[in-house]
């Protein structure tokens, strides 16, 4: 045990750590959101800035019952990550609509 606190962890071994860890890992920037439908929908969730700006839009189209979860890997539509800060998700199915907040931190 006492040696593998005395290795000394240079920047290849940490390297190849990261490579070998599990997706769920190397995802750490994704933000999951779940949503729950109760009939068939024609669904848009999408990501604004404060400001109101489309950021990305993440689920659009026809939706059946259930449940379901979309990650956002906090990058722009293209392909941009983006500021550390305050973002909106908005839902909108079949003439609903429902808006949240969330932190982006990298």
């Amino acid at each position: 045990m006492q040696a593998y606190y005395s290795q000394k962890l240079s920047a290849d071994h940490l390297r190849r750590c990261y490579e070998i860890a599990p997706l769920r890992v190397k995802r750490y920037l994704e933000a999951e959101i779940e949503f729950v439908l109760d009939k068939r929908s024609s669904i848009e969730l999408a990501v604004f800035d404060p400001r109101g700006r489309l950021i990305a839009v993440l689920e659009k189209g026809p939706h059946g019952p259930g449940r379901y979860a979309t990650s956002w890997d906090g990058r722009d539509s293209d392909g941009h990550i983006v500021s550390t800060g305050v973002y909106f998700y908005r839902l909108r199915a079949d003439g609903g609509e429902l808006t949240k907040k969330m932190v982006f931190v990298k």
